[in-house]
């Protein structure tokens, strides 16, 4: 039995220089987060509406880069909002900051697109973003905010998955392609498996500076795991202590 694939193919905003109006800012969600100790860490995005329409005759639409909530002067939500607004927070702004304030702002944006990825897929990225200059747009109306939309539920389960198990299904996914376990997905090898890939092949791959899409994908795999790993064993002492406090 042939069965179709699911997924639906995904055409990236074609590159652009021009007006764009924020039409969303999606809810925070845990986003993989290869750097520190790997733990995921809830990231969001802003989505634009620009002027370019579909065939659909809807306004095509952009997804900024994931952004941590934070308005450290070092974080880069506070470097792309400064470049969009052109200027910094004043010490009043940052006391009462909320990011809905900015949907429906204006601005002009530079899209390009990245060079495709090992499995061909192209991405369109947002190179910069400044205040509006010259022409005028405003939301079209048609675009859903991501927390408009009815929830999706999961076929195994009879409850919304839970960004924790989103997560943990992203990188549980991930194809080993070193070893003996190689096109093996991670969820699926035995865990002395998946400490030898940390212990062994794990410090070399970091300090490779040439590393592969492939390389990247199981390092922030085996570093969540390892982090998941390290959380669950801290629970398990505390339980274990607070049990023998009781006694």
């Amino acid at each position: 039995m042939i069965i179709p694939s699911s997924e639906k193919e995904f055409t990236p905003h074609p590159p652009y220089i021009g007006p764009a109006v924020c039409v969303d800012i999606t809810t925070p969600k845990l986003m993989p987060n290869p750097y520190g100790d790997g733990t995921p860490k809830p990231k969001f995005k802003f989505v634009f509406e620009t002027t370019l329409l579909d065939e659909k005759e809807k306004p095509r639409c952009v997804w900024s880069m994931g952004f941590t909530p934070s308005t450290h002067e070092k974080a880069g939500l506070r470097k792309f909002l400064r470049t969009w607004q052109g200027r910094d927070f004043t010490a009043a702004e940052l006391k009462q900051f909320d990011t809905e304030s900015f949907l429906g702002r204006t601005g002009t944006i530079v899209i390009v697109h990245a060079p495709p990825v090992e499995d061909g897929t192209i991405y369109a990225n947002i190179a910069s973003l400044s205040p509006l200059v010259t022409g005028t747009i405003a939301p079209s109306g048609k675009f859903v905010r991501q927390k408009d939309r009815p929830i999706t539920y999961n076929s195994a389960q009879s409850e919304p998955r839970t960004p924790a198990a989103t997560v943990a299904l992203e990188y549980g996914k991930t194809v080993i392609h070193v070893g003996r376990h190689t096109n093996q997905e991670l969820r699926v090898i035995p865990e002395e498996s998946v400490l030898n890939l940390i212990t062994v092949w794990l410090p070399n791959a970091l300090a490779n500076p040439k590393q592969s899409a492939d390389d990247r994908r199981l390092i922030a795999a085996l570093a969540w795991w390892q982090a998941k790993k390290q959380a669950e064993e801290a629970t398990a002492a505390a339980t274990l202590l607070g049990e023998e406090m009781r006694y």
